[in-house]
């Protein structure tokens, strides 16, 4: 059976982010986070420490549809985001560049995705962020932000593809 929108664009943000942990060697709760579990301050600001999120929301709707009826095997094109905040500059080009190198994701890597391309090149900026921890609470610190906007194309999964 297959699964509807709502179930196919979590699992396949959840694939997706799961698929960069791999590709990073990061761990998810700890370097790699969802648009829920991202942190709201750094946890370090050691030299080359990185913390990132993935996320699939919105875009243009290529087709209208008629009705609300599911198409079979339906094909969603949405916007996704890679966001990084970096402890410095040098951590936002090289982590920028690895994620680079491991696109576009096809559904060889992630089951249920047709293709996760970008629509850019990874963009940087300084960020002012709080710190966390006892010692740093209420700190701030300059890191820097890395993006890469992208475009998911992905079917309805099967439910028994969870």
């Amino acid at each position: 059976m297959t699964a509807d929108f709502t179930k196919s664009w979590r699992l396949i943000e959840d694939r997706c982010r799961a698929y960069f942990n791999s590709v990073l060697e990061t761990v998810d709760g700890i370097t790699g986070y969802s648009m829920q579990s991202f942190p709201a301050q750094m946890p370090s600001d050691n030299h080359g420490f990185f913390i990132w999120q993935f996320s699939i929301n919105g875009g243009a709707v290529g087709v209208h549809r008629q009705t609300r009826e599911a198409l079979p095997g339906g094909v969603w094109k949405m916007d996704a985001e890679f966001m990084a905040l970096c402890a410095d500059d040098e951590a936002a080009l090289n982590l920028g560049g690895l994620v680079w190198q491991h696109i576009p994701v096809l559904g060889s890597d992630v089951a249920g995705l047709a293709r996760l391309y970008p629509t850019a090149y990874p963009a940087r900026e300084r960020a002012l962020v709080n710190l966390g921890g006892n010692v740093n609470a209420n700190q701030e610190q300059v890191f820097f932000r890395m993006v890469i906007p992208m475009r998911a194309v992905f079917g309805n999964v099967e439910e028994t593809e969870e």
